[in-house]
């Protein structure tokens, strides 16, 4: 029985962890991996670059 209790115990400690380390990776993923530094406002003009022409020339 003990030993039943302990690794519900330690499945709940590693979800945590589990949890803990996803936010922590996708925090640092957002930080290092953007685009550009500043975002779109609405109504902001933009530049689009349509592939599908591109692929069919």
């Amino acid at each position: 029985m003990r030993q039943l209790e302990s690794k519900k115990e330690l499945v709940k400690v590693a979800e945590s962890n589990l949890k803990l380390s996803r936010e922590l990776s996708k925090k640092y993923f957002e930080a290092h991996h953007s685009i550009r530094k500043e975002s779109i406002e609405v109504g902001e003009l933009v530049l689009l670059r349509n592939s599908a022409l591109l692929k069919s020339a």
